[in-house]
């Protein structure tokens, strides 16, 4: 990957513990640093809202990206004066040498009879939670 290439990954389930994706917050990071290496500069995470099934709810999914951004910043993930070029493999990367990354809300929203209502009262999370997409 060129070190200028900046890839977004518009659906992720990286956020843990609230679908089928990450379990836990070391494996959201590691997940973070997977797609670090692979040129992602974005991440879009995106748990299932699916009532009944995955109960999601807007305050719950922007608190974890917070708290994911958070731990990445703390990490050095974010805003490294570093750039990677040539690895060959992951165990080749120090924890310190990753670039910027950030993750941005979303959610993967399961159609249901009642989705407009909860889209206007702003109950589901659309893409960086701007109201669209």
């Amino acid at each position: 990957m060129e070190e200028d290439s900046k890839m977004i990954d518009l659906h992720n389930h990286i956020l843990y513990g609230q679908d089928d994706g990450a379990e836990t917050l070391e494996e959201s990071i590691r997940m973070c640093r997977i797609s670090s290496q692979d040129g992602v500069r974005t991440i879009v995470a995106t748990p299932h809202i699916l009532p009944g099934i995955y109960e999601n709810d807007r305050s719950t999914i922007l608190s974890q990206v917070a708290e994911l951004n958070s731990a990445l910043k703390k990490l050095n993930f974010q805003r490294s004066p570093f750039r990677v070029k040539n690895l060959d493999s992951m165990t080749q990367l120090p924890d310190d040498l990753i670039t910027e990354l950030r993750i941005l809300a979303g959610a993967d929203v399961h159609f249901s009879s009642d989705l407009l209502e909860r889209l206007e009262r702003k109950e589901v999370v659309t893409v960086n939670d701007q109201g669209r997409y």
